[in-house]
């Protein structure tokens, strides 16, 4: 069985396919509206044009390859999030906060591709933790953080060539929403903590 992981050019799973194509690029849109009754000048035209134009549709090709290079970063991330952690590795405080800022670009761009995921129902909103005063919280927080991310990427709906199951995507969507307000915690936390100890 073939999963996210070895399918950067073959077809990812239908379910991912049917989320992203069905919700994030379904609506369509209409270019220039508004200001019809006037005439306006060729030079006036475009540039009303341009500034009234969506952002241009991805392709579903182009969609899988972020998606997949996305996920083939986390994962690398998630190695560097769980080595930080270690009990007997010196925290750097620099590469938290670099590694910090990778997973949020992969995260965001996730969240794009992937808005097809359903919002959990009726579910209050995990409140953030504190921003880490020290090294034990700081290991604390990453644990955490490793843990999120080992299942989000490790979600079968990633990786189920099935149906999709909605349990699992409301799952895959919370985790990815938590993994997004966990990972600018630890941000902020490493950048505190890494001019404490300058």
């Amino acid at each position: 069985m073939k999963t996210i992981r070895s399918l950067i050019t073959d077809t990812l799973l239908p379910a991912v396919i049917a989320l992203v194509l069905t919700i994030s690029y379904g609506a369509s849109s209409t270019y220039g509206q508004g200001g019809a009754d006037r005439d306006m000048s060729g030079a006036e035209r475009n540039v009303r044009e341009l500034e009234t134009r969506k952002t241009p549709r991805k392709d579903a090709k182009t969609i899988l390859a972020e998606v997949n290079e996305d996920f083939a970063h986390l994962r690398a991330d998630n190695e560097k999030v769980k080595n930080a952690g270690l009990p007997n590795a010196a925290l750097d405080y620099h590469v938290i906060s670099e590694t910090s800022a990778d997973i949020k670009k992969s995260a965001a761009r996730l969240k794009t591709n992937l808005a097809g995921l359903p919002k959990p129902e009726n579910e209050d909103k995990e409140t953030k933790p504190n921003i880490p005063q020290d090294e034990a919280q700081m290991r604390s927080l990453l644990a955490s953080l490793n843990g999120l991310i080992t299942r989000f990427v490790g979600n079968p709906v990633f990786s189920d060539m099935g149906t999709l199951d909605n349990q699992l995507a409301r799952q895959a969507r919370r985790d990815l929403d938590s993994l997004i307000d966990l990972n600018e915690v630890a941000r902020k936390g490493a950048d505190k903590l890494g001019k404490r100890a300058q």
